[in-house]
């Protein structure tokens, strides 16, 4: 009994440390007083090229909720482990036969890195002209920039994105 009690009990130490570890880790964005909900829209509801506007009603009610300082839209919640992956090529270099990189791609709104407040390291952030129709634009984090940019300055620079339409390329306007 001793002996199991004091497996227990070493046991629960590392998980107690291993824990305490975890929430060290910078995630790259501050969660503090922020509020996620999942929406869900019936297939048929609104037509395609009707949801932008309906996005931006949304945002417009929730932003008159009392208390709401700042809102934003994104496809999938900080942390889930990836929503989307795909392919991304560079315009200046030879694809190989599975693309030149495996990417995880979030589609979000342009006040979405100011309410979750991440910080931009260069370049500018997304704003209301990048919209459909409008030049293709993308935001790559910091761990994009080294891996896939090594010695160079990836602001500016031409990338496909084999997903939502990318495909045809997009230029790098900020790391964050």
């Amino acid at each position: 009994e001793v002996a199991l009690a004091l497996v227990l009990l070493s046991g629960s130490g590392l998980m107690i440390r291993s824990l305490g570890n975890l929430l060290k880790v910078d995630p790259g964005f501050d969660a503090a007083n922020v509020l996620t909900l999942r929406l869900s829209m019936p297939p048929g509801t609104l037509a395609p090229d009707s949801m932008p506007g309906f996005y931006d009603q949304l945002q417009d009610a929730i932003r008159g909720v009392p208390g709401v300082q700042q809102v934003a839209m994104a496809d999938c919640p900080p942390l889930n482990n990836g929503c989307n992956g795909t392919i991304m090529t560079f315009a200046d270099r030879v694809q190989s036969a599975t693309g030149n990189a495996m990417v995880g791609v979030h589609w979000v709104s342009p006040d979405w890195f100011g309410t979750m407040r991440v910080p931009l390291k260069r370049g500018r952030l997304l704003n209301e002209s990048d919209r459909l129709n409008g030049p293709k634009v993308v935001v790559i984090n910091e761990a994009a920039a080294k891996q896939y940019f090594r010695g160079e300055d990836p602001v500016g620079k031409r990338v496909a994105v084999y997903q939502g339409g990318f495909h045809t390329g997009a230029e790098v306007i900020g790391i964050v």
